[in-house]
């Protein structure tokens, strides 16, 4: 009987020891926080030589280029704005310029008008690319194009500083 005893409490204590090894279980946490990306740069300078023979004619640049980058899930857009024109206002009134991108980002791109002919003022921001969400796109081209009449005045030189700012969505 005390062998009975013995064997009946051995095999107890195993099965106690083998449950307690077998249920004992640990978790935890595991969270991934992301910061917000939203950059946007501008590659190369635009310049127009514009000859007499381009005179009343639209002539074009597509040596700039766009880098858009945001993990925003939300509908994001790219705005555009002259912030600042070096010129005298006999030279501005007398150049259009206009800016497109040639690369569809997943939503519209907008032709933006900068400067018109007969207009003494640039405009506010006005929408470049809207639609755009969650992309990383370098080199996105963007295409110029100008025009002057002939009453621009060939000793005076119209520089344009252009703006491109990613808005929307959650900045």
């Amino acid at each position: 009987m005390k062998r009975v005893a013995l064997l009946l409490l051995a095999g107890l204590f195993g099965f106690a020891t083998l449950q307690t090894a077998a249920a004992q279980t640990g978790s935890h946490e595991v969270k991934i926080d992301v910061d917000k990306v939203n950059t946007i740069s501008v590659d190369n300078t635009v310049s127009f030589d514009i000859t007499s023979s381009d005179i009343g004619s639209e002539v074009t640049d597509e040596t700039a280029d766009l880098d858009v980058t945001t993990n925003a899930p939300n509908n994001r857009k790219v705005t555009v704005q002259t912030t600042d024109v070096t010129e005298n206002d006999a030279s501005l009134k007398n150049v259009s310029l206009k800016v497109e991108s040639t690369k569809n980002l997943g939503g519209t791109s907008n032709e933006v008008t900068i400067t018109s002919l007969g207009s003494n003022s640039t405009g506010s921001p006005e929408d470049f690319l809207t639609g755009v969400s969650s992309i990383d796109e370098d080199d996105v081209p963007l295409k110029y194009t100008a025009e002057v009449n002939y009453e621009y005045d060939p000793n005076q030189t119209v520089t344009f500083t252009v703006k491109y700012t990613l808005t929307g969505g959650g900045n």
